[in-house]
């Protein structure tokens, strides 16, 4: 009879649950340690940014070198871009300490020279261009917040939409080009619009790669491109702000 009891109700080992529940431990462990580099390092990326800005801003002899050495700026968005293509292009580049920091580095003092050169010019030919920027600042950190809240709340997956993103921003590299060879303010608001558009979608998709909620998901080496790529997004957010808003309501 004892043997039978048994085989009708077998004994469960308790020990497989344990197994099983230090796993799922370790791997949410493993994933919230990898969210915090990645925002630990934004932070630092953001905040030299903003500081850099400020100081070329404030300093009215730093502004106007700022503002005249256009082949600086030139050469900081080249090198930005090839600094990027190596990071994102090349994983291993990207997960290799220290020389991912050193290109992390190098890419955001790139960047934050960009940013501090198109907030100088708008500072300079618009006479409410400190306005401007506080404004799109704002609006930068409000909507980064929201959309972020929203990617992490909400049970759609953005991450399956790739390939439609990527649709989206062939058709913004088109409209940029279009708009180079027939230049007009209403296709410049247009296409600051579609870019605004465009990269909060971004930051919700990168967001959801990162907190590693959904289908897809960075890897927990990839802490570097995951700071990157939401650090792209911010700035871009920002600086098509910063542009539609000087078109808007600009004073020169």
């Amino acid at each position: 009879m004892q043997t039978r009891d048994e085989e009708k109700h077998p004994i469960v080992d308790s020990s497989l649950h344990i197994k099983e529940a230090d796993v799922v431990d370790s791997s949410l462990t493993s994933r919230l340690g990898f969210i915090r580099k990645v925002y630990s390092i934004l932070s630092l990326q953001l905040l030299f940014t903003a500081l850099l800005t400020i100081w070329c801003i404030t300093q009215e002899p730093v502004k106007n070198f700022v503002v005249q050495q256009i082949i600086l700026f030139v050469l900081a968005a080249i090198t930005a871009i090839v600094l990027m293509c190596v990071l994102l292009c090349c994983k291993a580049n990207a997960r290799k300490a220290p020389k991912n920091y050193i290109l992390l580095s190098l890419f955001t003092f790139c960047e934050a020279y960009v940013v501090a050169f198109i907030c100088c010019s708008t500072a300079t030919e618009n006479s409410n261009g400190i306005e401007i920027i506080v404004i799109a600042l704002s609006m930068t950190v409000l909507m980064t917040m929201g959309l972020t809240l929203y990617a992490c709340t909400t049970k759609e997956d953005f991450t399956i939409c790739t390939g439609l993103l990527w649709s989206l921003a062939i058709c913004l590299i088109m409209l940029f080009i279009f708009s180079l060879i027939y230049p007009s303010r209403l296709l410049s608001i247009i296409y600051s619009i579609f870019a605004i558009f465009l990269y909060s979608i971004y930051i919700i998709v990168d967001t959801q790669l990162i907190v590693g909620s959904k289908r897809h998901s960075l890897q927990k080496d990839d802490y570097i491109i995951g700071a990157l790529i939401l650090y792209i997004d911010i700035i871009i957010l920002f600086l098509e702000l910063v542009k539609l808003i000087a078109q808007l309501t600009g004073k020169h």
